[in-house]
């Protein structure tokens, strides 16, 4: 029984390697509207994906929810945040108690498909580093929108929450 309960809870509420990856390919375009899509999604350890590898969406919409769930939970102003992605029923759900570990919940339609553990720190400065790539690469193609400014805005105090993170720990 103990063998049993311990392999069904192996994908849950381990401590994994939880990083967001922007990548250049593509899907990375500016719509007619100017928004801007390409390919985004988080790995979890080697082969795990979320919501799966090569998944597109909107990728400075989503660095805005995700850099200010991340940044409320750094600050302390919360102890619980969701990001969903915008295109499809996926959400990822954060809960922290000490502002230093957070528990990250990756759901699909109401159901869980990953639980995690990972550093405030550890997941901050991935997304800074994210959002960082996204400006330039969004500079360089002289792309501007609401989303742009707000994740340049988002980045700025993402810094500064992690600087008070190291400061105090």
């Amino acid at each position: 029984m103990a063998d049993i309960l311990n392999c069904s809870l192996d994908n849950f509420a381990r401590e994994k390697t939880i990083r967001l990856v922007l990548k250049v390919d593509q899907f990375f375009k500016r719509s007619k509207l100017g928004s801007i899509w390409g390919t985004l999604y988080f790995q979890l350890d080697d082969n795990e994906f979320y919501p799966e590898k090569g998944w597109t969406d909107l990728v400075g919409a989503f660095l805005r929810i995700w850099l200010s769930a991340l940044i409320s939970i750094a600050d302390g102003s919360q102890k619980k945040q969701d990001a969903s992605f915008l295109d499809g029923p996926l959400t990822v759900y954060l809960s922290s108690d000490d502002r230093n570990l957070v528990q990250l919940t990756f759901v699909h339609r109401e159901a869980t498909r990953y639980s995690a553990t990972a550093t405030t720190k550890e997941l901050l400065g991935n997304a800074i580093t994210v959002a960082k790539d996204f400006l330039v690469l969004c500079r360089q193609r002289d792309w501007a929108n609401d989303d742009t400014e707000a994740v340049a805005a988002l980045t700025r105090q993402g810094i500064q929450a992690l600087g008070q993170l190291r400061v105090g720990a």
